[in-house]
């Protein structure tokens, strides 16, 4: 439990200085012989207005007046715009991107009353679901026989069903 004390003596740190010592003896040899603080301090300052003064120009704002005719200039943007003007693939017609076959005009369906319209090959239960119609969907395998609804007066389980190419359709709860 008794432990000794051991005094740490290092000659890289410096003492504190005491209140009797001045602020000026403590500090290391270079500041604390014959360099005029007002003179530096002069110097700094008449560097920082020197670099305020020649970039100041960069801060201000200027008015830029365009002519109505000429198209706005957006920057990076129009740069793409003139590297890919002559690539065949965005040249032309835009059609149905991504889709094949063109997009297809959508059908219109009544189920259980509420009138919606569907994408030909669109999944029977999610338009079903998505006009919160009151068909339970339990195995979605048509298996269980929960989803069976009568469209367009035939039996069908919907959960397996796709909408069909022309309308209208009529689906109700068997």
């Amino acid at each position: 439990r008794d432990r000794k004390k051991t005094e740490h003596t290092d000659s890289s740190v410096e003492a504190v200085p005491t209140t009797s010592q001045s602020y000026f003896q403590s500090l290391p040899a270079p500041l604390s012989k014959g360099i005029n603080l007002s003179s530096e301090l002069f110097k700094m300052r008449n560097l920082f207005l020197f670099v305020l003064l020649f970039t100041s120009h960069a801060f201000v704002l200027t008015p830029v007046v365009r002519s109505r005719t000429e198209p706005l200039q957006m920057g990076i943007m129009d740069g793409f715009k003139k590297a890919f003007e002559n690539d065949p693939q965005f040249t032309g017609k835009k059609e149905s991107a991504g889709l094949s076959g063109g997009m297809k005009e959508p059908i219109e369906l009544t189920i259980c009353g509420k009138k919606t319209k569907a994408i030909p090959g669109q999944r029977m239960k999610d338009v079903i679901r998505s006009a919160r119609a009151p068909v339970p969907f339990n195995c979605e395998n048509g298996e269980c026989g929960t989803c069976e609804c009568l469209v367009n007066g035939r039996k069908i389980r919907v959960c397996k069903y796709n909408v069909p190419a022309k309308g209208p359709v009529v689906v109700t709860k068997a």
